[in-house]
């Protein structure tokens, strides 16, 4: 008597197999993007956030910039950076609102208005910073809307519209 598994056997379960890796490192990879973009959304908003908080209690402008994968903030002659990690930048970027500019956004204090700089020109409207993955179809960012006074986390997520989280 003979024991053990036939050539055929293992063969399909090793396909079975594959085929089931297949489905979930698709899955697991959009998880762990969103993550990512999650964490990116809401580092930019709290660092914003804080930034803005500093301002208002110097009673000094604040100028808040993101290049490549670091943001700054400059509060008079303090200055303050941070840096986003997991490979989000602003190599690749992809708005909210056609109207927002990722860098170079200049925001007044204290009363925190919609002001932000394209062009060397400043404009109204909402206000974004945004960093993307390398391709694009993950984002993270905080936008402040002109009739609110506090920053909204939103992620961008593969093939979907921005969304709060």
């Amino acid at each position: 008597m003979k024991r053990g598994f036939t050539l055929l056997e293992v063969l399909a379960v090793v396909i079975i197999i594959g085929i089931l890796s297949a489905l979930g490192y698709s899955t697991l990879n959009e998880l762990v993007q969103t993550n990512k973009a999650k964490e990116a959304a809401r580092l930019i908003t709290t660092f914003v956030e804080r930034s803005l908080a500093e301002g208002k209690m110097r009673k000094e402008p604040v100028t808040i910039t993101i290049e490549g994968n670091t943001i700054n903030a400059k509060i008079g002659s303090f200055n303050t950076s941070e840096n986003i990690s997991n490979g989000f930048t602003t190599n690749t970027i992809s708005m909210p609102e056609p109207s927002c500019k990722a860098a170079n956004d200049i925001i007044s204090v204290p009363d925190i208005t919609a002001m932000f700089m394209i062009d060397n020109e400043p404009k109204s409207g909402p206000v974004c910073f945004v960093v993307c993955n390398f391709g694009g179809n993950y984002c993270g960012g905080a936008v402040k809307e002109p009739a609110r006074n506090f920053f909204i986390a939103k992620i961008k997520k593969k093939n979907s519209d921005w969304g709060a989280l």
